[in-house]
């Protein structure tokens, strides 16, 4: 009788936890948490679009707002957006393959979400539900993370 050592990477949960997340579940991740941003803290396309991590600070809960090359103003983060925002550090990891990346919300390949794209994701979202951006059921979406 022959025996085979398993290593600790071998065992079924890391094995689990080293897939890089599926496309899908990063687009809607990507899309829910920019959501989130725009309704909570009245961020603009551009606020979301330009901004980087190193303008987060998740431990603390602070955002930095750049309007201007010369004003800034920090933003309080809620508990809520610290969460989704430290889930989707960790899914845009995975899914880049632990890049170093400059801008919050990119693509799988790394590059920046163009505003294009956030504006047609609002005008559909409009669309879709026929009510205006500010009473979009954003709790009822909060449920896709609890998979």
């Amino acid at each position: 009788m022959k025996f085979q050592f398993r290593s600790k990477s071998d065992s079924k949960g890391q094995q689990k936890a080293s897939k890089p997340p599926t496309k899908r579940y990063f687009i809607r991740l990507r899309n829910l948490v920019m959501l989130m941003l725009m309704y909570e803290h009245d961020l603009n396309v551009k606020d979301v679009t330009k901004l980087k991590w190193h303008d987060l600070n998740l431990f603390s809960g602070m955002m930095v707002k750049k309007d201007n090359p010369e004003s800034q103003t920090n933003i309080l983060l809620s508990e809520d957006s610290q969460k989704l925002l430290e889930k989707w550090r960790d899914c845009q990891a995975k899914s880049t393959y632990y890049k170093a990346l400059e801008h919050v919300f990119t693509n799988t390949e790394g590059r920046s979400v163009p505003p294009l794209y956030v504006q047609l994701l609002q005008l559909g979202l409009i669309i879709h539900t026929f009510l205006p951006l500010n009473f979009l059921p954003i709790e009822q979406a909060r449920n896709v993370l609890e998979e």
